[in-house]
């Protein structure tokens, strides 16, 4: 998914992707929209044209769906589309300079992946392959002066629908400061218990011992009042 909200034509390089044939959605490519409709995308060159205030969903074109009544045989690449494959982040915001791990399962033994943090873009190297249990964790790094926003994570296999995933970059420190930020619900308790405090003093020192009637009434006369027996 591409989004672009400038006035004018927008082309981005995302070299990872280089070499792969994407298309518009079958939606928008047969659609009445004929501004969406001159979307481009450059396999060779691995860049994507969007017109102006437009939003394109573009899918991998190398994907062919199986032949009705064909479900291959058992065991081979036939079988990809059905597995359920998550995608998962450690947190939904990071700072910028710091990172964030990325976890997906579902995975064939051995299979590639490829990501890319729109929409700057941010091409993530380093990704492993899937382990015995069809997991790959690896971790995005945020560079120092990343945009700050709302990013998408795409992640993409070879035979797989694209992943994706959202992640809210915030300036350095940021998190840190609002980390110390308590809920109302937390102060809201604490004058509870202070006014509860209040109250068991105030009794204490009412009723607290060797205060007699005899040594009131001193006090009374003492300031010209009478005391009463």
């Amino acid at each position: 998914m591409v989004f672009n909200a400038s006035t004018e034509a927008v082309t981005q390089t995302v070299a990872g992707l280089a070499g792969r044939e994407f298309a518009l959605t079958p939606a928008q490519a047969d659609g009445a929209d004929a501004v969406v409709k001159a979307t481009t995308w450059d396999a060779e060159a691995g860049t994507v044209t969007v017109p102006a205030r437009t939003v394109a969903v573009l899918v991998d074109a190398q994907e062919t769906p199986a032949e009705p009544g064909d479900p291959g045989e058992p065991g081979d690449d036939g079988d990809e589309g059905d597995d359920e494959v998550t995608l998962e982040l450690s947190g939904s915001t990071v700072e910028q300079g710091g990172s964030v791990t990325v976890t997906v399962r579902g995975l064939h033994v051995g299979e590639q992946l490829a990501a890319t943090l729109h929409s700057d873009p941010l091409v993530i190297s380093g990704v492993p392959v899937a382990d015995a249990q069809g997991v790959v964790r690896f971790a995005v790094h945020i560079p120092a002066d990343f945009s700050v926003g709302l990013h998408t994570l795409v992640v993409t296999t070879d035979t797989r629908a694209p992943l994706r995933a959202s992640l809210t970059v915030v300036a350095a420190g940021d998190l840190a400061t609002t980390g110390m930020t308590f809920p109302w619900g937390f102060w809201v308790t604490i004058a509870v218990l202070l006014l509860l405090g209040g109250v068991i003093t105030a009794r204490r020192r009412r009723l607290a011992p060797g205060r007699s009637c005899s040594a009131s009434c001193s006090d009374r006369h003492r300031f010209g009042a009478t005391c009463a027996t």
